[in-house]
């Protein structure tokens, strides 16, 4: 792999938010209802409570993709996840292998259930397709999620769900 797996620092949010498409900023401002800033987003991310990863080029320790899951109750984790285009454009398999072992070792570590849930615009189809080649299930989509009436469409992994 040209790509490797490590911890992530304040720096590598802020590079790889310098960077994000557009359609990702659109999503972060649908869902915020603020105007985007790469400083605020990247102090937010980084204090969150959760594990938190960065996807950087071998060779040169360049971050790629920033990411990381936030509790938000007991086993039930929400994720976040920034990749610049780099990403994609150059090492689109490898961000889609790194992501899916790391969904895969989240729901192996945990006791006995746990519930991994991923949210985009649900005008994002890339973003959707990528979600289900990670592992993720559609589970809905939610009419009026975003603060200008947007859908939002929620993926999710389990681990020990009942009824699912």
């Amino acid at each position: 792999m040209k790509t490797k797996l490590t911890g992530t620092t304040l720096a590598d949010i802020l590079i790889v938010g310098r960077a994000l498409p557009k359609d990702e900023i659109e999503q972060i401002e649908a869902f915020s209802g603020v105007d985007f800033d790469v400083q605020n987003i990247a102090v937010d991310l980084f204090s969150a409570a959760g594990p938190k990863w960065t996807i950087r080029v071998e060779k040169t320790g360049e971050p790629l993709v920033v990411a990381g899951i936030i509790p938000c109750g007991p086993n039930v984790w929400r994720t976040w996840f920034l990749a610049n285009q780099r990403a994609w454009d150059e090492f689109g398999k490898e961000v889609t292998v790194h992501t899916a072992k790391t969904r895969k070792q989240i729901l192996e570590n945990s006791e006995d259930h746990c519930r991994i849930e991923t949210m985009c615009l649900a005008t994002r189809k890339k973003a959707q397709e990528w979600y289900g080649a990670c592992g993720l299930k559609h589970e809905s989509t939610m009419h009026g999620y975003g603060v200008n009436g947007e859908a939002a469409v929620m993926y999710v992994s389990t681990k020990g769900a009942k009824g699912y």
